[in-house]
């Protein structure tokens, strides 16, 4: 499994690239709509895993939030069913883009209620879980980076 640093590097590197779709998928995909997933496979003989986007709602600031001006949190639930693994899932696979390029990782909120654990999934298993990002207000774009691959899936991240 990938050290947290290594999992940013590689996906400031994706985010770099604009990719759009796992490195295996043969064509680039625009990106989905929220509650659409999409099939990854790793290598030609590696883990298979579907991954979704489920929803995404905007959260208001704590009291204790240092929330800065044009920023916003937003929680996206989702889930990954394994066909063959294993794979590694974890909250800093996802980031957001906005429409000028500037990109968001995941917040570090403490226990966020159904919080996405950091795992390997077998075979056969499933897992889902919320993620929270800060992002700038207006529409953009949800990436994943899948642990181990140099490019991502997308999802449309609508605007508040």
């Amino acid at each position: 499994m990938r050290t947290k640093a290594a999992k940013m590097a590689v996906a400031a590197a994706v985010i770099a690239l604009g990719a759009t779709a796992c490195s295996t998928a043969r064509a680039a995909t625009p990106p989905l709509a929220i509650g659409q997933g999409i099939t990854l496979t790793e290598s030609d003989s590696g883990p298979t895993w579907t991954v979704r986007v489920n929803s995404v709602r905007e959260v208001k600031p704590g009291q204790y939030d240092n929330l800065l001006a044009g920023l916003r949190y937003v929680v996206i639930d989702v889930s990954y069913v394994v066909d063959t693994g294993p794979v590694d899932i974890s909250e800093t696979d996802w980031w957001a883009r906005d429409p000028d390029g500037i990109t968001s990782v995941a917040a570090n909120m403490g226990d966020l209620p159904d919080g996405l654990d950091t795992a390997t999934l077998q075979s056969d298993s499933t897992a889902e879980g919320t993620v929270m990002i800060q992002v700038p207000h207006g529409p953009g774009t949800i990436i994943y980076t899948a642990d181990g691959m140099t490019a991502a899936a997308t999802w449309v991240l609508p605007g508040d």
